[in-house]
């Protein structure tokens, strides 16, 4: 193959592009907005630290959690009562959410019965909105348990 061919047409796209900004701009604007859409993203990402967990059962609903803050650390709690106890202080949690399961929840969900799980959220750490977002993952998480389609 020539290379002085394709360095003419290199060059003279490479003119083209300096001479008509028309051009440049058409080249440089979808490369702009993914940077734009990477910085958004990284400025509303949840930027949860830590996450607290009571989950006795070995129940799956702890993936949900796992999935709402993709980039935290998941700490298992002794209790029921640790969990609580570390958001009922003055609102100064190190962990940004707490999750308690009951040791029986999935099979409580399958037989029809009541479940409930107990979530506590750092307001400082999680927003209206991620809370919202999470609190939704959980109820369809058993719903789906519960009517599998």
């Amino acid at each position: 193959m020539r290379s002085r061919p394709m360095l003419a047409v290199a060059r003279k796209d490479a003119l083209d592009l300096i001479l008509n900004p028309g051009t440049l701009a058409v080249l440089l604007i979808p490369m702009l907005v993914a940077l734009l859409f990477a910085v958004l993203r990284g400025a509303f990402s949840p930027d949860v630290s830590r996450l607290l967990i009571y989950n006795p059962g070995g129940s799956a609903v702890e993936r949900v959690l796992s999935e709402g803050f993709p980039h935290a650390q998941m700490t298992q709690a002794q209790s029921a009562g640790e969990v609580q106890a570390a958001f009922e202080a003055d609102g100064s949690s190190p962990y940004a959410a707490g999750l308690v399961v009951p040791a029986d929840f999935e099979n409580s969900v399958l037989a029809g019965a009541p479940a409930q799980l107990e979530v506590y959220f750092n307001a400082q750490d999680v927003s209206t909105q991620q809370q919202q977002l999470l609190k939704r993952a959980l109820s369809d998480y058993a719903r789906n348990l519960a009517q599998p389609q």
